[in-house]
This record gives structure tokens, C-alpha cells and sequence, in this order.
């Protein structure tokens, strides 16, 4: 059969996607239901994580899954990182006087 890894590596992460959208209702209704529904969630993510790597060796094979490998790691350390790393400029700003100087501007 052709192109059953890709529903695969999809359907999980798309049930992975509505567990993590209903987890509100669910967790405001029952902690049990909460507690379930993130747990399937995290099972979406982790069962699509293989299958995505042996999609990853189809499509990108021989001397391209050499650059292909560490491009798919930093992709997901950077997805991870991403959150922290756009309020870091703010937060470093206002720890080096920004703030001060910008109340300064604001009096004159």
C-alpha cells in the first residue's frame, strides 16, 4: 500500500491535537477525565514519533538523511525552546535599565 505512513505519523498527531483542545472541558468536568485526556494526548505524541522517523528515511535517502536526521532534531529543540526564547529579549531589556530609561522618556 502506498502512503500509509503518513496517516501514520498524522492521525496521531491529530488526535493528539483534540485530546489537547478538549483537555479544558474535560479537566473543568472531572480531574479523572482531565487526567485521561492529557494522557492520551502525550500516548498521540509518542506514537507518532517513530513512524515520523522512518517517513523521515523514505523520503530523504542516502546522503540526504545525513543532513536530513539533525535538521529534524533541531527543528523540535527549537519548537520546544521557542516559547522561552521570544520573551527573553523583553525580559532582558527591562533587567538592563530599559524600563527606567523608558518611564525617563515618558516624564520629559
Amino acid at each position: 500500500r502506498e502512503g500509509e505512513r503518513i496517516l501514520h505519523v498524522g492521525l496521531p498527531f491529530l488526535l493528539c491535537g483534540l485530546a489537547f483542545m478538549t483537555f479544558p472541558l474535560l479537566a473543568a468536568a472531572s480531574p479523572v477525565a482531565g487526567f485521561l485526556c492529557v494522557s492520551a494526548g502525550i500516548m498521540g505524541v509518542y506514537s507518532g514519533s517513530a513512524p515520523s522517523l522512518a517517513l523521515l528515511n523514505e523520503l530523504a535517502a542516502g546522503p540526504g538523511l545525513v543532513v536530513a536526521l539533525p535538521f529534524l532534531a533541531c527543528a523540535g529543540l527549537l519548537m520546544l525552546l521557542m516559547p522561552r526564547l521570544m520573551r527573553m529579549p523583553k525580559r532582558y531589556w527591562l533587567s538592563y535599565g530599559g524600563e527606567r530609561a523608558h518611564h525617563a522618556a515618558e516624564a520629559d
